[in-house]
């Protein structure tokens, strides 16, 4: 979808963002980045018809994956009729760091954190950047997603493109 995208093939981006939201229902909120990556925060009348052919296309796609199931549960399957706890601090902890990323991928994310921190030079952050906004609002929507429900590490696996994306960003601007 994010390929379609970057291509303008904007229909088709919103068509393979559906089928992702058919299998995992929290791929939707990718419109969020892709609205940033297509506008940034200015509003033109052109990116605005291109997202929303890709959020047309997405929604009616998404909405045909999930026929089958409103048509045998109703509406109901979006609820969760059994709470499963929030689980310990220590194990969610591990589930977002080494559960995710793995031992190497921790001590990159400490090398990372390590050089933007001590670094004499700043990265050029600026406010207006679609690109930063597309990271930044890609990774913190599968990371809230997580902490509303930390049940699984592979609930942040979504959150790894961004992020590694972010840090080859902040790290060229150093």
């Amino acid at each position: 979808s994010w390929f379609m995208l970057l291509q303008s093939r904007f229909v088709f981006c919103g068509i393979l963002l559906g089928i992702a939201t058919g299998c995992r229902i929290t791929s939707l909120a990718m419109l969020l980045p892709f609205y940033f990556l297509l506008n940034g925060i200015s509003f033109h009348q052109k990116q605005i018809l291109s997202f929303l052919k890709i959020s047309v296309a997405a929604f009616a796609v998404a909405f045909i994956c999930f026929l089958p199931i409103i048509k045998t549960y109703g509406w109901q399957f979006f609820t969760h009729p059994e709470t499963l706890g929030y689980p310990q601090l220590a194990k969610t902890i591990f589930k977002s760091t080494i559960g995710v990323f793995g031992v190497i991928g921790c001590c990159a994310i400490i090398f990372f954190v390590m050089k933007i921190l001590f670094s004499k030079q700043r990265p050029a952050y600026e406010h207006q950047n679609n690109f930063m906004l597309f990271c930044i609002s890609g990774m913190l929507i599968f990371v809230a997603s997580f902490i509303l429900l930390p049940q699984k590490s592979a609930f942040l696996i979504p959150a790894i493109p961004f992020f590694i994306l972010l840090m080859m960003y902040s790290l060229n601007q150093n």
